[in-house]
């Protein structure tokens, strides 16, 4: 019984990722694919880098009074290239805010203190 070395099949999203990453010099890149027909046949696809601390300051200091700013404020920052209906129409930029869950990882730590009082 022969094996087949069958290679798996290039993911053309990833090697447009490497593309926009190569271009604009950024180790991180993010795409992000948006429906924009209730058959989701048409996409809107836009590429945003991994967000700085001051981005990240900037979007939490409006966070609790303003969410949808926080969003506009880490798109707008961070936005590479890509289709500009992202950050103009509000479906898809509503859309596009609620990825950033994804892009934003934060891990679990812990920590631990010394048992000695005083």
């Amino acid at each position: 019984m022969t094996k087949n070395n069958l290679q798996p099949k290039p993911d053309p999203d990833q090697e447009l990722i490497q593309q926009v990453a190569t271009r604009h010099k950024v180790e991180t890149v993010f795409q992000l694919k948006i429906p924009t027909n209730d058959e989701g046949t048409e996409h809107a696809v836009g590429y945003i880098k991994k967000p700085s601390r001051a981005v990240m300051g900037a979007a939490m200091s409006v966070m609790g009074k303003n969410p949808l700013k926080a969003n506009e404020i880490i798109l707008t920052s961070c936005w590479l290239e890509g289709d500009d209906r992202i950050l103009k129409d509000d479906d898809l930029f509503l859309s596009a805010g609620q990825l950033l869950g994804d892009v934003i990882q934060v891990r679990q730590g812990e920590i631990k203190k010394n048992l000695t009082n005083g």
